[in-house]
């Protein structure tokens, strides 16, 4: 029998049905293109390398830290091996998968809603806001984490609502997958599943309280891996500066593109709004498991546990995409608020009005709504020549991500090494942020703009002069974990570049290349630059990987000492050779 009583729900009209599944395809094909389109962003880019292409999809594997989304790891490094490729669009399509899930999910609310506008309402602002659809389209948990957490929501309304055992079956696993997607929904998943036993045990149905009490084994290990992660300082992403501040004003920028103090006003009213519809409803129905008043229950419970979280564990407000779950529940909250009050439709209007202008104003196909300064411009690195005063240019950048695009690209291997030092001015090129370092500009000039990140390629108004001081040669050594090429006493600025072939190459094989500087007596270390080989260029179908490129080494103050040396990070077996010139600089 029906939670629901008899109010009466609407049906879809065959054409309102066919608008719906268009706008669904429309959506669908603008988050493919945009997975071919759009760039890496930072977290993709260690997500690829240190969990899908070493593939470690589960807690305690690989490198342990928050960036591992367990369930795209394991998708991503499903299809990368299935279709033998790691391309931009393979290691995002766990992700794309997620979205017909997370549409169909929602969609499947309709026959809650007594008022077909409401529905809509709901539907359109959840599917057209870029702030959270964009993440059906990068390598990241959040989208997978999003449509299991709606799915999950549904079910549960359906078990609520008839008393499907297939239902709550549907839930639990879905609520697993929710968490395996984005450990930042634990705390919801384990209320929720708390929620569902106290249903199962209120319905006497006690042999269905098995696959509930089931939950605690897994849950159990993701809580462990959760205070593992908080131990070692891994749950750093967040804020302190209280809950409006961290994590409501990272939601309103991007869900109604502004930050104020009125809309902070606006939302209070709202969720005060939300808050008398729930109590009334519950007044009205004594049914604490009303599937109408899920929405407005996770809502506060949601908002009560990350308050929970931050007094008593000190672990941050979530921000922003670790936010993200509070708007799913704000508007699934007051669209069933307003349908149960039977509003007109001014309100529902409105909402859909304003969010598909949102939408237009945001779509496109080259950037990250959220992480627009890590948009990289192609010309950013095409724009560096193959050859500065007879060797390959310094250059330096930010994080991986140039490397990668470099790759990408199929260009030349370069070093973006770091950059963010006063001293680092060596360099020929350089990928950075001029108005981070203000004093740039006076040995570097603007050879290219990215007008959406505000990156550019710096190129120096001078070149330094370099003279050859020596030359070494050396075969690779297989099997051997370190190989030195060169240690010298460090006199002065150089440039060391650094040539040959490698053989045997596959991708997984870490091979680097390492440059530091040190003082020989206290063995303190001023310089310490790591070129991943496999991360920097593509290896040949015959498994070879040629690389010529030049470094910068500094002489920082204290430093009498430089090395260079291959890492064979697992003694792997490898042949080749390598050749490192050394250029003293002339400044």
């Amino acid at each position: 029998m029906s939670n629901l009583g008899t109010h009466r729900h609407f049906n879809l009209r065959s054409t309102e049905f066919r608008l719906t599944i268009l706008l669904f395809l429309l959506l669908w094909v603008y988050l493919i293109i945009r997975a071919f389109s759009v760039f890496y962003i930072h977290d993709e880019i260690v997500t690829k390398w240190s969990y899908v292409i070493h593939w470690n999809p589960f807690p305690n594997q690989g490198a342990i830290d928050a960036n591992n989304h367990f369930l795209l790891s394991l998708l991503a490094g499903f299809f990368t091996r299935l279709f033998n490729s790691d391309s931009m669009f393979l290691i995002r399509l766990g992700s794309i998968l997620a979205f017909p899930i997370y549409f169909w999910s929602i969609f499947r609310l309709k026959y809650l809603f007594q008022q077909k506008w409401n529905f809509y309402a709901l539907l359109i602002v959840l599917t057209t806001s870029s702030f959270l659809i964009e993440y059906f389209a990068l390598a990241r948990g959040y989208g997978l984490g999003l449509a299991f957490l709606v799915f999950s929501l549904q079910q549960m309304i359906c078990y609520f609502d008839t008393d499907s055992k297939k239902a709550l079956i549907g839930s639990l696993l879905g609520w697993l997958l929710t968490v395996y997607a984005s450990l930042t929904l634990l705390p919801i998943t384990l209320i929720a599943v708390f929620f569902l036993g106290m249903y199962t045990v209120r319905r006497k149905s006690y042999i269905w309280i098995l696959p509930v009490l089931m939950m605690i084994i897994p849950l159990g290990y993701f809580v462990e891996y959760s205070f593992t992660l908080k131990d070692l300082g891994k749950l750093y992403y967040g804020g302190a500066e209280g809950f409006f501040s961290s994590t409501v004003h990272s939601l309103t920028k991007y869900v109604w593109l502004v930050e104020s103090t009125w809309v902070d006003l606006g939302i209070a009213l709202v969720t005060g709004f939300i808050l008398f519809a729930a109590i009334r409803r519950f007044w009205k129905t004594k049914n604490l498991f009303d599937p109408k008043l899920l929405f407005s229950i996770f809502l506060f419970v949601g908002v009560a546990s990350i308050l929970g979280q931050y007094w008593i564990l000190g672990i941050n407000y979530p921000e922003d995409r670790t936010a993200m779950f509070l708007i799913v529940f704000f508007f699934g909250a007051l669209f069933f608020a307003l349908d149960d009050l039977k509003s007109n439709k001014v309100v529902a209007l409105i909402s859909i009005g304003l969010s598909l202008a949102f939408f237009a104003i945001t779509m496109n196909f080259t950037h990250s709504m959220h992480f627009v300064t890590e948009h990289l411009d192609e010309e950013l690195v095409r724009n560096i020549p193959l050859s500065v005063n007879g060797t390959p240019p310094t250059t330096a950048g930010r994080w991986n991500m140039e490397n990668d695009l470099t790759r990408e690209l199929n260009l030349p291997l370069r070093v973006y090494q770091d950059n963010d030092d006063p001293h680092d001015t060596l360099v020929d090129y350089m990928v950075f942020v001029p108005e981070r370092r203000p004093g740039l500009t006076d040995l570097y000039e603007i050879a290219h703009l990215d007008p959406i990140s505000g990156q550019a390629l710096l190129k120096r108004k001078k070149f330094l002069k370099r003279t050859k001081n020596l030359e070494v040669e050396h075969a690779i050594i297989s099997e051997v974990e370190y190989q030195i090429v060169y240690i010298s006493n460090l006199e002065g600025p150089m440039v060391l570049r650094c040539s040959g072939k490698l053989e045997q190459m596959t991708e997984l094989k870490e091979i680097f290349i390492v440059f530091s500087s040190e003082d020989s007596l206290s063995k303190q270390q001023f310089t310490y630059e790591m070129i991943p080989m496999i991360r920097n260029s593509k290896i040949s179908d015959s498994g070879e990987m040629n690389f010529d490129f030049s470094y910068a080494m500094n002489a920082l103050e204290g430093a009498n000492s430089f090395a260079a040396y291959i890492w064979n990070q697992n003694g792997e077996e490898l042949q080749g050779k390598i050749k490192l010139e050394v250029y003293a600089i002339d400044e």
